[in-house]
């Protein structure tokens, strides 16, 4: 397998005597969508990386979400141009993967691209373009997948310590990277960075995290352990990009999302609700203030219960909290 980085990005330039915000004609609009057409066939024709007997390619557009640009008057122009190249018929087999931290891409959805469709001839292509019928293989979005505990069913080498614990054992069944890390022996030298990231802290590994103040960190802590329920779009995009949200469904004013069960997060998350634990320079907190933290997130109407009834998350939580006595005097690593 050979691999391959480009810059493909496009600037738009604005046709004569046309304005971006309103649309333009047939053919300046044609113009512009050819020049990404051809943008995209010199990406893959001129390439020298790609063996000669190959038949299959994989294009990742990473930070996908600039696609989404409205152009010309046109929602999402760039996007639906690569879209529209992906149909043409061609000498290779190609898979497109868009991934992005907006959800907007998420929640995309055009009717037709007929506006930037090619004609069937053309002097300003070299031939005729062949299209693929609209839909031929549309494979699951991702939300409908998850890689939580695929390591389970891999062979695997490990370096780590000869743990027995019931959290070593169960590592396998969460997020395959903490399973690798653990594998090797990385994993404990890694926890603050995990935790840094479970409280949506995006700077150094050494500086201070100030996340008290951040009412998405305390709820991002408090959905690793109960099911908070849906929030915002923008909210929920925060969560997914910085911290360890998985969406599960998007709708036009809310995210449906869920924090997958992992004993990693659930053991860092665990030793947060607990006065006098430590990790690095991050402290732990009373059970009441992640108590009364919960209520003012409610109250605050930053997210809203999947059912609407906040009883039934604070008995979960109640229950998860008297759990936690049981485990502190079992051991105060949190591991039995």
């Amino acid at each position: 397998m050979s691999e391959s980085i480009y810059d493909a990005k496009y600037a738009a330039s604005t046709p004569k005597n046309a304005d971006s915000k309103r649309n333009i004609s047939d053919e300046q609009l044609n113009e512009e969508a050819q020049k990404i057409y051809n943008r995209l066939d010199t990406l893959v024709t001129n390439d020298l990386k790609w063996k000669k007997n190959t038949t299959f390619r994989v294009l990742l557009f990473d930070e996908a979400q600039f696609l989404l640009k409205d152009e010309f008057g046109m929602k999402a122009f760039q996007f639906r141009c690569v879209r529209m190249w992906l149909r043409k018929v061609q000498d290779y087999k190609y898979v497109a993967v868009f991934t992005g931290t907006n959800s907007g891409l998420a929640n995309f959805a055009m009717e037709t691209d007929r506006e930037i469709e090619p004609p069937s001839s053309s002097r300003r292509m070299d031939g005729d373009w062949k299209l693929m019928p609209k839909g031929s293989i549309l494979f699951p979005h991702f939300v409908m997948l998850t890689t939580i505990g695929c390591q389970v069913q891999i062979n695997r080498t490990l370096k780590s310590s000869s743990d027995c614990s019931e959290y070593n054992n169960a590592i396998i069944h969460g997020r395959p990277l903490f399973s690798i890390m653990n594998d090797h022996g990385d994993l404990e030298a890694k926890l603050p960075i995990i935790l840094r990231r479970m409280l949506l802290f995006r700077g150094g590994e050494k500086g201070k995290v100030n996340w008290e103040m951040n009412l998405n960190a305390w709820f991002s802590i408090l959905a690793t352990r109960v099911q908070m329920g849906i929030k915002t779009m923008t909210v929920a995009s925060d969560l997914v990009a910085k911290g360890y949200a998985n969406l599960t469904h998007v709708a036009p004013n809310f995210a449906h999302f869920t924090y997958l069960p992992d004993p990693v997060c659930a053991r860092l998350a665990m030793g947060m609700m607990s006065d006098g634990w430590k990790l690095g320079n991050i402290k732990g907190r009373s059970p009441s203030d992640w108590v009364g933290k919960l209520g003012q997130i409610y109250s605050s109407g930053l997210c809203q219960p999947e059912k609407g009834d906040f009883g039934e998350v604070l008995a979960a939580l109640y229950f998860l909290l008297c759990g936690d006595v049981l485990r502190h005097r079992c051991d105060d690593d949190l591991k039995e």
